[in-house]
């Protein structure tokens, strides 16, 4: 069944327009922020929406390169909310947006973000439009905070008119300003949202315990248990809280939270997931301060005395990802390595979380379940479509010299079949030299399909980024060859 949406974009009407930039060519990408890098014919060149120094100036139509318009319609974006005298801030990493503050108090800011786009389904550019509210770095994560974001209503309450809520922040923004960022010479910007032509999807069913299905996830665990279980009577299966020593009473408030005791909104671990929590499935260890030696103590002492048992570490601690200052993030990567290296998956839940009722009220569930998963079970899983198939999820990064030269390829792969239940995490390529990169990239995937050949009868690869057309033609000669 076919449905017009209107989504949060601002189309533009006359899609094919002309415009002029400044250009030179380059041997190698050079890290600037005043410039673009893109290809033009094959050959690697350095954009600038200005005159700089001895480039040479271009006519481009929108269709030429359609990553280059957009990163043109940015910088039109950045011409006219600094002429206007606007506070924007600019953000130039992996997408380039602007964001418009529209009301400022005490908690933050509320701010519009407009991020150049161009719509492929309708073959059209146009800037997506979002509300979302900017916490001040040193005012602690609170009610108030997510009543500015929306996601809680005046009263406190869940915000069952969320999306409505936001739709009217970026209707009052385009009324008040849309003469002041959007009027472009030669480009005509439209003052209503693109509608889109979308067709519904099934609904989704889940299988949990005894095969049995239902088409929500909560009360299919309420009603029949979970698709697999953690067998907790064999002793080997554990939750450790760790909690700063100052702190314990919140291992305390978490565990009853935990068991079922506190809210209404969660049953507990032995009613929901059949993992009872007790002197034999639950510990708890006390740090003065989190650091590596403080951790590592406890790794030492968890796998001495429990050598035969499967400990999922959840750790309490006092920050959490909105005000989590660069040395805790590092500690926090750091801490989660210590554990993987000895085969324990952790959790980490702020203290705050904790502390407020009533955003762990409403957490605990999720909190619960990515506990449970981590012990070895599955909540449920998605009845699919397609039957007998493993997704090749591919990943990748890269690492780049001071001259920001890549000299190092990184790609792995998450497989997981299409029920959802996940099979396993491979390196696919690991080298400095690119070509090596392509190489290894489809032996790991030839590798991975000829382990799983008599599992599944098909296979699908999926990337969350864009793949270099070398990269995919490589790919795709390789799954020729293994048809």
């Amino acid at each position: 069944m076919e449905k017009q949406l209107q989504i949060n974009i601002l189309p533009i009407e006359n899609n094919s327009f002309s415009f002029s930039m400044f250009c030179k060519k380059y041997n190698q990408f050079e890290k600037n922020e005043l410039l673009y890098f893109t290809r033009i014919n094959g050959e690697l060149y350095g954009v600038s929406f200005c005159e700089y120094q001895n480039y040479i100036k271009q006519e481009f139509t929108s269709f030429d390169n359609i990553d280059l318009t957009k990163w043109y319609l940015f910088n039109l974006l950045h011409e006219n909310c600094k002429t206007h005298e606007m506070n924007f801030q600019i953000f130039r990493k992996f997408t380039y947006r602007i964001d418009v503050v529209v009301n400022s108090d005490y908690y933050g800011d509320e701010v519009i973000s407009i991020t150049p786009t161009y719509l492929n389904s309708n073959k059209k550019f146009g800037f997506i439009l979002n509300y979302r509210f900017k916490k001040r770095d040193e005012i602690p994560f609170s009610i108030e905070i997510q009543k500015r974001s929306l996601s809680l209503d005046k009263n406190g309450h869940e915000n069952k008119n969320y999306y409505i809520d936001k739709n009217i922040k970026i209707i009052n923004f385009i009324n008040k300003y849309y003469e002041k960022i959007f009027y472009f010479q030669g480009i005509l910007v439209k003052k209503s949202f693109e509608t889109v032509i979308a067709t519904t999807l099934m609904t989704k069913r889940y299988e949990f315990g005894n095969r049995q299905q239902d088409n929500s996830q909560f009360q299919g665990i309420k009603k029949f248990g979970p698709f697999s279980k953690v067998n907790a009577d064999s002793l080997k299966s554990k939750i450790c809280f760790i909690y700063k020593n100052n702190e314990k009473n919140f291992s305390y408030k978490l565990y009853n939270a935990l068991e079922g005791k506190t809210y209404s909104t969660f049953l507990g671990m032995e009613k929901m997931f059949q993992f009872p929590l007790n002197k034999n499935t639950v510990l708890g260890r006390g740090v003065d301060e989190y650091t590596e030696d403080s951790i590592n103590i406890i790794i030492s002492e968890l796998k001495m005395n429990f050598p035969d048992s499967f400990i999922v570490p959840i750790l309490i601690v006092p920050w959490n990802k909105e005000n989590a200052t660069s040395e805790q993030q590092k500690l926090y990567y750091k801490l989660k390595y210590l554990f993987l290296v000895n085969k324990m998956p952790s959790q980490f839940i702020s203290a705050t979380k904790v502390m407020n009722d009533n955003i762990l009220k409403w957490s605990v569930s999720s909190l619960a379940i990515q506990i449970f998963s981590k012990l070895g079970g599955s909540p449920w899983i998605v009845i699919p479509k397609t039957n007998n198939c493993l997704i090749i999820g591919i990943g990748q990064t890269y690492k780049r010299n001071e001259h920001s030269k890549i000299n190092r390829f990184f790609s792995y792969s998450i497989l997981t079949d299409t029920t959802g239940l996940f099979k396993g995490i491979r390196i696919l390529a690991n080298t400095n030299n690119p070509d090596d990169y392509a190489y290894n990239l489809s032996k790991s995937i030839k590798e991975i399909v000829e382990e799983y050949n008599n599992d599944y009868s098909s296979f699908v690869i999926h990337t969350s980024f864009r793949m270099k057309n070398k990269d995919i033609k490589i790919i795709k000669k390789l799954l020729i060859i293994l048809k």
